[in-house]
């Protein structure tokens, strides 16, 4: 057909209701996320500021509740020869009693010390300073509930075992594993609260230094330990719990949310969008009934969208209509100007030659009108035999 437009629609990919609930879902799935690591931060947050502060008053705890110089003594004789050759013995028998054989023997901090004086058949040995150093961690075990507590001293990069309730006295002098979440910490110092894993589970460590209170120099270190393994597995289970639930809330959530959009936004839009391509497509003549009539009560832009679009297309039937009207009038009077041609045509002479019988003139006349119907008119006639009569009119106004 001349003169027709044809629509060319670029090759569609996603539909909008594939990109609007695509949307959606990643919009719930990124606040769900986001509120998943903040909850499960705030809570592990909250248990590690809870377990760090006890463990760190549990270590202070020990580091200032022992009488450092009871300690430094022990230590001292402990780092010997003559304990060590003691120690290789009980070790090689697996058996304690020379160790205690040994302390037993040797004197105490208080009987060594020439301003303390025993008391009449008492004495005092280094097994006394060992048990009294032990109780003080058990009692501060006890009152923080840490799962051990302890006293190391470090030379170098080697960290030696002096006292722990939890173990017998082989343990006494032992090197202790080195673990390198500590390796950034010279021996003798603090150490922050850390997390690792070890070969008992996850253990939550801090260590406090024994300060000599006359040199300010540290004597040994406190160390406690409290088994995570436990609290860890909270924090999983506290996760997989939230997930579980955030699942059901998301699936509640974005099933909801599909059907409203779908709905309130997709379903009128689509139907929007199929009445207006019948409209279009129909090759006829539009009346006020093509106009779409759907039941779309949104009261926001797809409402305004219907409204216009039903506002428009009456203006296309109402342009139609008029434009049938003047084309037909205009048909009317183009058809009447070529049956008036036509008349004026049948009026002037149009058989050449005019005079076949005569030979000594020739006659030939036409009339060509700037439009379709011309003002001019001519004739011609012989009036005798010598006399022609030619007529030419002009019609003005």
């Amino acid at each position: 057909m001349p003169g027709k437009i044809e629509k060319k629609h670029p090759p569609r990919r996603l539909s909008i209701q594939v990109k609007l609930n695509a949307m959606v879902i990643c919009s719930i799935l990124l606040v769900a996320a986001g509120l998943m690591m903040i909850s499960y931060y705030v809570f592990c947050q909250r248990v590690d500021d809870k377990y760090n502060d006890s463990l760190h008053r549990a270590a202070e705890a020990c580091a200032n509740n022992v009488d450092y110089e009871t300690l430094a003594y022990f230590w001292s004789k402990i780092d010997t020869e003559e304990f060590r050759e003691v120690h290789e013995r009980a070790a090689e028998a697996n058996d304690e009693t020379p160790i205690a054989d040994w302390m037993n023997s040797q004197p105490g901090w208080y009987a060594a010390d020439d301003d303390n004086e025993a008391s009449a058949g008492e004495i005092w040995s280094l097994m006394d300073d060992y048990e009294l150093v032990l109780s003080g961690l058990i009692a501060i075990k006890e009152y923080f509930e840490t799962d051990s507590a302890y006293y190391q001293y470090c030379k170098g990069d080697v960290t030696y075992n002096i006292a722990d309730p939890d173990e017998g006295l082989l343990y006494i002098g032992t090197i202790e594993e080195p673990v390198a979440e500590f390796a950034d910490y010279p021996g003798n110092t603090a150490v922050p609260p850390i997390v690792y894993h070890s070969d008992f589970g996850w253990l939550l460590t801090v260590i406090e230094p024994v300060i000599d209170l006359e040199t300010l120099e540290p004597v040994a270190v406190a160390g406690v330990d409290l088994n995570m393994t436990d609290i860890v597995r909270e924090r999983y289970s506290f996760l997989w719990q939230s997930l579980a639930f955030v699942g059901v809330l998301l699936v509640i959530t974005i099933t909801s949310g599909i059907v409203v959009l779908q709905r309130s936004a997709v379903d009128p839009l689509q139907r929007l969008a199929k009445a207006a391509a019948g409209f279009a497509n129909e090759e006829r003549a539009f009346t006020k009934n093509d106009v779409i009539e759907l039941d779309i009560r949104n009261n926001d832009e797809i409402g305004d969208l219907y409204h216009e679009i039903r506002s428009m297309e009456s203006r296309i039937v109402d342009y139609t209509e008029h434009l049938t009207q003047v084309t037909s009038e205009r048909e009317r009077v183009r058809s009447e100007l070529r049956t008036a041609s036509q008349i004026q045509e049948a009026m002037l002479p149009s058989i050449f030659p005019a005079f076949p019988d005569r030979d000594d003139f020739d006659l030939y006349a036409s009339m060509t009108p700037a439009k379709e119907v011309g003002g001019y008119f001519y004739d011609f006639f012989l009036v005798d035999d010598t006399h022609l009569a030619l007529l030419i009119a002009d019609v003005s106004d």
